[in-house]
């Protein structure tokens, strides 16, 4: 999953699926659901106000990148709510 990057995952099962059709022909829905029970995949909001699955080993270079951008996105909605 590292090529990926980040892959969107708004609705969890199709995006799952989806997830499932870019790695190796061998993954599963249960090794799926395991390495998400194990947090090696995280489902986030790194790139936008929108989930995606991330690799927990990429998120921190990945929010240090975008985090500020994301922030300024949300911050009115924050500051309406």
């Amino acid at each position: 999953m590292a090529w990926l990057g980040a892959v969107q995952a708004q609705e969890f099962v199709p995006a799952k699926w989806g997830l499932s059709l870019r790695l190796p022909e061998t993954t599963t829905d249960a090794t799926l659901d395991k390495a998400f029970d194990a947090g090696r995949i995280l489902r986030t909001h790194v790139l936008r106000p929108t989930w995606h699955f991330v690799r927990a080993s990429d998120i921190r270079w990945m929010l240090e990148l975008t985090g500020p951008r994301v922030q300024r996105m949300v911050s009115r909605y924050c500051r309406k709510l």
